[in-house]
């Protein structure tokens, strides 16, 4: 009984530091007092989406799977767009400390790391495709050691993240590795290749070149 008490207890922190996290974060991001030029870029992104949906889904300079996953709240307007960036980063928070609980880990700590992390917040409150590639990671992570039927939902996630910031890519990398090796479920593991597999075959259809991923690159260099 009491160590039941004590269970919800711990995992009712995370919640709760999740909560207050975006509430803060929420009000921050509509007082227009902190902006990012690189939020700006993102944004447009995913307006230009909206005007131009097939060309900009293999303009992989915006992040395709970023565009995808901020249509609606863009669509809605630029608070909405603020909004969701703030809910996902609460979500992180909550599905990270839950994980750690999960681990074996104290998940109180890691969710207050997380929400006091400078880095984190701004990312969170002007709008950063940072967030949406964390809040995919921490949901692929808890969905992984959560139960062993949602590995390969986690699979299909961390194959769609890629395309929200390609910097994630090893971190990504490494959570397929080890859904593959250290939890044994190659076949979840395996359908981190769904998306882009898919993405990229329709790419090559649409430029009519197997190679377009590299002859339109993710990032351009001078």
């Amino acid at each position: 009984m009491v160590n039941a008490a004590n269970t919800q207890k711990r995992d009712s922190w995370p919640a709760i530091i999740a909560i207050l996290f975006s509430v803060a974060a929420t009000i921050l991001a509509l007082s227009g007092l902190l902006m990012d030029d690189e939020a700006l870029l993102a944004w447009l992104g995913v307006k230009s989406f909206l005007n131009d949906p097939i060309a900009m889904i293999f303009f992989q300079k915006f992040h395709p799977s970023n565009q995808l996953l901020l249509a609606v709240p863009t669509l809605i307007g630029w608070r909405a767009y603020l909004m969701a960036h703030t809910t996902m980063a609460g979500l992180t928070i909550f599905f990270l400390g839950q994980s750690s609980n999960l681990l074996g880990g104290n998940g109180s700590i890691t969710a207050l790391v997380l929400a006091l992390s400078p880095p984190f917040i701004v990312s969170a409150v002007t709008g950063q495709s940072n967030t949406s590639a964390m809040f995919l990671f921490a949901l692929a992570l808890w969905l992984a050691l959560k139960d062993h039927r949602a590995r390969v939902l986690a699979g299909l996630i961390l194959g769609f993240a890629l395309w929200t910031r390609y910097e994630f890519a090893f971190l990504f990398a490494g959570l397929a590795f080890f859904i593959a090796f250290v939890q044994r479920d190659l076949k979840a593991a395996l359908f981190t290749l769904i998306w882009p597999a898919l993405y990229l075959s329709a790419g090559a259809a649409w430029h009519k070149d197997l190679l377009w991923f590299l002859h339109f690159p993710q990032l351009y260099l001078d």
